[in-house]
């Protein structure tokens, strides 16, 4: 069982950072999935947690000013998101933290299961003030604050709009594009430029707006006749036990014909760091294969 008391007493590299266990339960990484960057609804945008390793350029000059900042950030910010099956909510970002299921992740005691949601806001905070510990001891000027900002103008601030280049210019004549891991906001960025022109962007009918990790196919309009478009993963995703990890938006399944009348069945699948999923979905995307023999299949 993992204690408060046993963290206190830890040395930050050896006994935390480098903990194998703590990787295997999640209690780090996935509160940082969910937090790291959040796509709100609201004015704001994204916006980002205070920690060393997102885009977040506030005040983290010292400790005591990262803290307040992360505090508020995690427990007293309320955000406007999207929810499961496009419902909008308002909540604070540790109110998004998800349960981290024993079935995904058998590392985890079932005491751990129990209290995974506050036990992830712990090891979140004890991780991100480890980081800030190192760089302002490392870098007691604040150049590393200085850098960090100057790279977040070279490589984030414009990065949507340079993927979205990359789609319309070098894929230029894809037929179908399979992409995962897709965060709802890009979506509606790409709605509103040229490729929604070009192309049909098929998302899951029941997009994930809290994880923020959806598979999509780009359906190009002039290959694929749009309207014989028809979605398979809610057929497929109900055939799974809950020991099988796939979460809303890792995997979007349908089928389509193209404008000469053929059948194809088109799947685009974001496995788990494990591969724990792969084995089934493929499994269970085959079975349904051999019950559309006409269609030609496309992974």
């Amino acid at each position: 069982m993992t204690r408060a008391s046993d963290f206190a007493g830890r040395k930050i590299i050896s006994g935390f950072m480098k903990d194998k266990e703590l990787g295997e339960k999640r209690l780090a990484s996935m509160p940082d999935r969910v937090t790291n960057t959040i796509n709100t609804l609201g004015e704001a945008g994204k916006v980002h947690r205070p920690t060393v390793i997102s885009c977040y350029d506030g005040d983290m000059s010292s400790m005591a000013a990262w803290w307040k900042e992360w505090r508020t950030f995690m427990f007293e910010t309320p955000l406007t998101v999207a929810g499961k099956k496009g419902a909008v909510t308002t909540t604070t970002p540790a109110g998004m933290l998800p349960p981290i299921k024993r079935a995904k992740y058998p590392a985890l005691s079932a005491a751990e299961e129990a209290i995974s949601v506050p036990l992830q806001a712990l090891c979140m905070a004890i991780f991100d003030a480890i980081l800030v510990h190192i760089v302002t001891t490392c870098s007691a000027d604040g150049t590393w604050l200085r850098l960090k900002r100057q790279m977040l103008q070279a490589l984030y601030a414009k990065k949507d709009a340079r993927i979205l280049q990359i789609l319309t210019e070098t894929y230029a004549e894809a037929d179908a594009i399979f992409l995962q891991e897709v965060a709802n906001d890009f979506i509606r960025k790409a709605q509103a430029t040229e490729l929604a022109a070009r192309y049909h962007i098929a998302a899951c009918d029941t997009i994930d707006g809290t994880r923020d990790q959806n598979s999509l196919v780009l359906l190009s309009r002039r290959y694929f006749n749009i309207a014989t478009v028809v979605e398979h993963t809610q057929e497929i995703m109900a055939a799974f036990d809950s020991s099988v990890p796939v979460a809303p938006g890792d995997l979007l399944l349908l089928s389509v014909d193209d404008v000469q009348g053929r059948s194809y069945l088109l799947a685009s699948f974001h496995g788990d760091t494990n591969g724990l999923a792969t084995l089934p979905v493929l499994a269970a995307v085959h079975a349904l294969a051999q019950r559309m023999p006409s269609h030609r299949h496309q992974p």
